[in-house]
């Protein structure tokens, strides 16, 4: 696993290495792991509304502490978190740990009665599987482990078969309520930085031979690039100012976008936007000098496809 996670922490468009001491590894997130953990968090939350909009009240809960409708039954929680990541933030990752130091939880809690517990259980175990299948690219790259019972409790884990071997990526469980016999709570457990550690594996694994790194369109930290290529300078001046356009309306609507320097040939502005060195930081041990997309290709063109020719010529 060191060899992997070394290969992920030295994408440099994703991770600015700061210092590095024997195992351990600080650095800062690029602005594509912020728009990517940003990805994260939101379809996080939008699956856990699809699965129980029509069927189960959620609501949120502070410092993990249960809401005053407490005794409603069934009924969700979940922690009223904020994402408080910037390009200032330093993370500080021991190398032969799959997450950093410290995480960002992600965290469901069902309460249900514990006549009902273990269908919720069973279900909730293929949800989860099936989301973590959902934002990624490759078919069966997940699994749910054997089922550990316990007193009146169960867990079990999804698990991701990544290059270096089975990686557990979320749990699922259930214990009663003491002060409830009668109703248990069913916990979905996982955290932002496993994810987003999970969907870059996924994205190095399914690189083509040209170095093409495969994220999902749903996930994709920019939706839209531009490229310029014009040799006459009045006309250019004209389309430059119709990229800055373009670039404001759709920042405008909260698409990410990708703005390249349009004095770069336009072949440097496509590698620019698409393609990107690894960190030459780490020591030559540590170095993989291979050049890897930014932003999926089938995106982009997708996009362009819609909005219209975003490689602007004359």
């Amino acid at each position: 696993m060191k060899t992997e996670l070394l290969k992920i922490l030295s994408l440099k468009n994703f991770f600015r290495i700061l210092e590095t001491n024997g195992n351990t590894i600080k650095y800062s997130f690029q602005k594509p792991s912020l728009l990517l953990l940003q990805n994260i968090h939101v379809q996080w939350l939008q699956y856990i509304w699809q699965k129980t909009d029509k069927h189960v009240p959620v609501y949120l809960s502070h410092n993990g502490t249960e809401p005053l409708c407490k005794n409603e039954v069934p009924s969700g929680f979940i922690d009223n978190l904020a994402v408080h990541y910037n390009d200032t933030s330093i993370i500080q990752h021991n190398i032969h740990n799959f997450e950093p130091q410290n995480v960002t939880k992600l965290r469901f809690n069902l309460k249900v009665s514990k006549h009902e517990v273990m269908p919720y259980f069973f279900q909730w175990q293929r949800y989860r599987k099936y989301w973590w299948s959902s934002i990624t690219t490759t078919p069966g790259l997940f699994s749910i482990n054997e089922i550990r019972n316990g007193d009146d409790s169960a867990e079990v884990d999804i698990v991701a078969h990544l290059t270096w071997g089975e990686q557990v990526v979320e749990n699922v469980s259930f214990k009663k309520i003491n002060d409830d016999p009668a109703t248990s709570t069913l916990t979905c457990s996982t955290s932002l930085e496993a994810a987003l550690v999970t969907l870059l594996a996924d994205g190095l694994i399914n690189s083509s031979k040209e170095d093409y790194l495969r994220l999902h369109r749903k996930l994709a930290p920019y939706k839209v690039s531009f490229a310029l290529q014009c040799d006459d300078d009045k006309t250019k001046k004209t389309l430059q100012d119709l990229a800055i356009l373009l670039n404001s309306k759709l920042q405008g609507k909260n698409i990410s976008t990708w703005f390249p320097e349009f004095k770069l040939p336009v072949d440097e502005q496509v590698r620019n936007l698409f393609f990107h060195q690894y960190n030459n930081y780490l020591d030559h041990n540590h170095c993989f000098q291979t050049n890897m997309h930014l932003i999926p290709m089938y995106i982009l063109l997708r996009l362009l496809s819609c909005v219209g020719c975003l490689t602007l010529n004359k």
